[in-house]
């Protein structure tokens, strides 16, 4: 798979961008399954996975269109899975 990176950081930066990137999202992996109220690791992982590129897809999506209100209910949407899944733990 090609890998293009656009953004000026990445490019002026002496380490591989995707390197960066992939530590970054690691950490903040780290962080986000510490909230997730399960016992196995494994599980605590596989959710903060998901509800990081539900988030992420979400912030792109609602950037990505020109109505407000849908942009709102996107949002509004994903905010309410994730707080719903949570409470079921």
């Amino acid at each position: 798979m090609k890998r293009y990176c656009r953004a000026g950081t990445f490019a002026k930066s002496a380490s591989s961008p995707f390197a960066i990137f992939t530590n970054g999202l690691n950490r903040f992996l780290e962080i986000l399954a510490t909230a997730i109220p399960t016992r196995k690791a494994e599980a605590r992982r596989r959710k903060a996975l998901a509800a990081m590129a539900e988030m992420i897809g979400a912030i792109v999506l609602a950037r990505a269109i020109d109505d407000e209100a849908l942009s709102a209910q996107l949002l509004d949407a994903v905010r309410e899975d994730l707080i719903d899944r949570s409470a079921e733990g």
